[in-house]
Formats: structure tokens, sequence, C-alpha cells
């Protein structure tokens, strides 16, 4: 009979001019525990990623991520990065030190144990 749109304006209404008590203070529960739920959740989040920057582990996650996203494409040759820098706010990744090592060393005259050593590299995102 009627839209959604109407329905729930006409529910605003009600509860905003509280024509309807027990229907507002229902919804003024719910909102508040919503609330609540929803601080504390981000409370725990922002907590749980400070302690892992802390500890260093979301520096060791993004160097293992970046190695191997380039060992993919280097058709699985190993690449090691000494270091890495994130800057979400300006979108820039900075790596330094990579070494792309010698997949095949035992099959190519080459004997080096790496093929390219690259002091640093720096991509936006």
């Amino acid at each position: 009979m009627f839209s959604h749109s109407v329905s729930f304006s006409i529910l605003l209404f009600f509860l905003a001019t509280k024509s309807l008590p027990i229907l507002h203070w229902v919804f003024e529960q719910v909102i508040s525990t919503l609330a609540s739920s929803m601080l504390r959740a981000a409370f725990i989040f922002t907590g749980v990623l400070s302690l892992l920057h802390q500890t260093g582990a979301l520096r060791r996650y993004a160097l293992h991520f970046a190695e191997n996203e380039l060992s993919k494409i280097m058709n699985g040759t190993l690449v090691t990065l000494s270091d890495i820098e994130v800057d979400i706010w300006r979108g820039r990744v900075i790596a330094r030190d990579m070494i792309i090592h010698n997949k095949d060393r035992a099959e190519w005259d080459w004997e080096s144990p790496c093929l390219a050593r690259v002091g640093r590299i720096e991509a936006t995102v």
C-alpha cells in the first residue's frame, strides 16, 4: 500500500515527535546499544592495530606480502627486500634494497647469486 520510504518517514515522524513513547524508548535503546558496541569495537580495533604496529608485525607482513607479489610477477624467482615504507595518506610505497636472486643458477653459465640489486624503488598507488 505505502512505499518503504513513506512508511519509514511516518515512523521517523512519530519517533521525532515522541507520539509513540514505547516505540521511541525501544528505538532509543537499540541506537544506544548499537552506538556503544560500535565505539567499543573501534577502540579494540585501534588497540590491536597499534599493538601490531609497535611490535613490527605490520611491517613484517607488508614485507612478506610485497616479496610474495614481486616473486609472482617474476615467475617464482626469489625476491627479497630489506625495508618497506607504506604511506597510505599520500599513496606512496618505498622499497629499499631489493635483490632478485638467480633462480636457475646451476643451469646458467652465470654464477652470480643475484640477477639484480636495486637500492630504492618508489611507487605511487
